[in-house]
């Protein structure tokens, strides 16, 4: 389910735009009394002029949360206006730099009302969200498409060997042992065939890669291998996934941005649900609600066409319980990470098309938005391949 008036469904007619965009009104009509408690405690946020996110509430009224990287630009020159147009002059007072969130206080004591947290469990895919707007109606709605899970490499269990697509015997040949790897430490070697992991049976690099599906860093996994004819046993302590270098892929980037704005820090999230909702970049950082009214969550980057990330009510309410960064100390270093990637950056060119008309323009963006998804699910194959 993704109803947005933006209207990007691609290759339709006139008639069937004109209805869906009927519906999509008649459901947001009926999806606004549900945000109805969390717009109370919802504010735009302004750096001069140009509105950039959005904020929630917390605390007594006096802290606002939103988005760090859409507000790190000027943070001396940050207002927060509220849904009855009143603006507050704001300062960020900290930043929780991993999950990419910023606490402004209010220089004035204001005392704006606070977002309430839902203590229910976590959504479940296939359940409706509905984003909050400091305005009578939502931002957006959707559905819950994968369940809450951790997006930052370096928090993922890495066995250390990579596994040979190639081979077609029974378990997983180990083409490659990764340098300062458990697998390493253990004494695998290239070549060693991994018959099974904590007892389950490996048939291949798949079924590999889903032994160790929940594994944490740290852990020991128990491997079953052979050499040579000869079977032997490793105990293997579990690391940390290694940062990888990004680089940026001119193609790839331009079909994102065809296929719709896209928030600049869009993953490495610890604990996210991914929604449908396809809102503009500028509307990140506003609570989203369950269909009780309820805020389950915030939500926290537009990915691509079809994918955002909510960050749940519990994981924030946890986050809040920590110190944040100094924001001058979180500056720095975005500063630095965004200087160390500049030699693998290039300029996108502007593509201009003062002929095309608006509905062949959707329509490409569409069409461009499905190769895009094709190519990440061919991206997702090869990993799965490479048994990493």
């Amino acid at each position: 389910l993704q109803l947005q008036l933006s209207g990007d469904i691609p290759l339709r007619s006139r008639e069937e735009k004109d209805e869906v965009d009927r519906q999509t009104e008649e459901i947001f009509k009926t999806a606004s009394p549900l945000e109805q408690a969390a717009a109370r405690s919802t504010v735009w946020v302004y750096q001069g002029n140009r509105q950039t996110a959005l904020g929630t509430v917390i605390g007594d009224g006096n802290e606002v949360l939103t988005k760090w990287s859409e507000t790190a630009s000027a943070p001396g020159r940050l207002t927060v206006v509220t849904s009855d147009g009143s603006a507050h002059s704001a300062t960020i007072r900290g930043v929780y730099e991993k999950e990419d969130l910023a606490v402004l206080k209010l220089e004035e004591s204001t005392h704006l009302t606070p977002v309430k947290w839902s203590s229910a469990e976590e959504p479940r895919v296939g359940h409706l969200l509905v984003a909050a707007l400091p305005a009578p109606d939502p931002a957006g709605f959707g559905v819950v498409s994968v369940a809450a899970r951790n997006l930052r490499e370096t928090d993922q269990a890495y066995l250390g060997v990579l596994a040979d697509p190639t081979f077609d015997g029974a378990g997983a040949r180990a083409a490659q042992i990764e340098p300062n790897s458990g697998a390493k430490r253990a004494g695998l070697l290239s070549g060693d065939v991994i018959v099974a992991i904590d007892g389950r049976k490996v048939s291949g690099v798949m079924e590999m890669r889903n032994a160790l599906l929940g594994r944490m860093p740290d852990e020991t996994v128990r491997i079953a291998y052979a050499r040579g004819g000869r079977g032997a046993i490793a105990e293997v302590k579990l690391g940390h996934r290694p940062q990888l270098q990004k680089f940026s892929n001119q193609r790839m980037e331009q079909m994102e941005i065809l296929g719709g704005k896209i928030s600049q820090v869009r993953d490495g999230f610890s604990h996210v649900i991914q929604t449908d909702m396809a809102l503009e970049p500028e509307k990140m950082g506003g609570p989203v609600t369950d269909l009780k009214g309820d805020a389950v969550g915030l939500v926290i980057a537009r990915a691509d066409r079809t994918k955002s990330f909510v960050i749940p009510a519990a994981t924030i309410g946890s986050l809040l319980k920590t110190p944040p960064t100094d924001p001058s100390v979180a500056a720095r270093n975005m500063a630095r990470n965004m200087a160390s990637a500049m030699p693998f950056r290039r300029e996108i060119p502007q593509m201009d098309a003062p002929q095309m008309d608006e509905e062949t323009a959707q329509r490409i963006r569409g069409q461009l938005g499905q190769l895009r998804q094709m190519m990440l699910l061919m991206q997702e194959e090869k990993e799965q391949l490479n048994g990493r």
